[in-house]
């Protein structure tokens, strides 16, 4: 008997909410859930998926931007104060191979910041860079000839 009860009072509640609450609020209470709301971008996916299926759903899906390039990069720069500017600058983005060759493994984001930031150092009168992107398989086929063996920087973690 008071299981009935409380569900009267309950449903009571649901029919007549109280007068403090916000319209919204009181809607929210009265309408059943629906895939209209303001989670996940508004596809109500907050209302739709209790949370620990919502989370699992984006777990296994790589980041859009964690995908890499290979590049080699070269430059032409004249003048020298210009030239060990841009030298730091892409030392900090990838490997140094020849006095003017660099070669890069970086994401979309790490390549159009460095862009950025040659952009903003070069004289486009003078200078020159040049960006070669190399497919995996045409990274494989890379031969060397003489010089030093290229470093790898590669870090495992046990």
């Amino acid at each position: 008997m008071l299981h009935t009860t409380s569900l009267q009072n309950f449903s009571w509640y649901l029919e007549n909410p109280s007068p403090n609450l916000s319209p919204k609020r009181r809607e929210a209470l009265i309408s059943p859930p629906s895939l209209v709301g303001k989670g996940a971008g508004g596809l109500g996916l907050a209302l739709a998926f209790p949370h620990n299926l919502k989370s699992q759903l984006y777990k296994n899906k790589p980041p859009l931007l964690s995908v890499t390039m290979y590049l080699v990069i070269s430059y032409d720069i004249p003048e020298d104060k210009r030239r060990t500017k841009i030298h730091k600058v892409l030392k900090s983005y990838g490997q140094w191979m020849q006095y003017s060759v660099f070669e890069c493994d970086l994401t979309q984001t790490q390549y159009a910041k460095l862009r950025s930031r040659l952009a903003k150092l070069i004289n486009p009168d003078q200078d020159s860079i040049r960006f070669y992107y190399l497919c995996a398989c045409c990274q494989g086929k890379v031969e060397r000839i003489g010089g030093e063996m290229p470093m790898d920087t590669t870090v495992f973690f046990a």
